[in-house]
């Protein structure tokens, strides 16, 4: 795993969670 061009991994919300975990928990 590396970082993605677009920053997503990047991005944390409040807990900690990347982007990414939230928009699958979301599904």
């Amino acid at each position: 795993m590396g970082r993605s061009a677009n920053g997503r991994t990047e991005w944390k919300d409040a807990q900690g969670r990347t982007l990414r975990e939230i928009q699958e928990a979301a599904f």
